[in-house]
């Protein structure tokens, strides 16, 4: 099973309306950063990019979405940390597929994922939900 995060800007008065990272905004972020590497443009109007760095040598993209998001797959450890770097660069913020905000302080993306599927299971268990 894969685990999507997505790098996500939101505004400072209201977290559930994104401000879009542009297109030239990713591309002039990919430039700048010596451990990215663009691949093909995408029909988003914006590459995709490959982490050259990752510690283990796996092959990591992060692509661009046209609503403004940039996401990558499955991170491990050393991913996240980097996804984390990338979203405060373009002050943005990482975000799970269950909606749930990632940093600096999240040990495992694995852990992060039972924990979330654990609070989802026990909240249905008693009928209850997360808005």
């Amino acid at each position: 099973m894969s685990y999507v995060v997505s790098i996500v800007r939101y505004s400072e008065t209201d977290s559930s309306h994104s401000r879009a990272i542009s297109p030239s905004e990713w591309l002039e972020f990919i430039e700048s950063d010596e451990s990215l590497e663009a691949g093909e443009i995408s029909t988003a109007g914006s590459p995709p990019a490959r982490w050259a760095a990752h510690p283990q040598q796996r092959q990591v993209w992060f692509s661009f979405h046209q609503d403004g998001t940039i996401q990558t797959t499955s991170p491990d450890d050393a991913t996240l940390k980097k996804t984390i770097d990338i979203a405060r660069s373009l002050g943005a913020r990482v975000r799970g597929e269950q909606g749930e905000f990632l940093d600096a302080s999240t040990s495992s993306p694995k852990g992060c994922v039972l924990s979330v599927l654990a609070m989802g299971l026990i909240l249905s268990t008693f009928g209850l939900c997360i808005a």
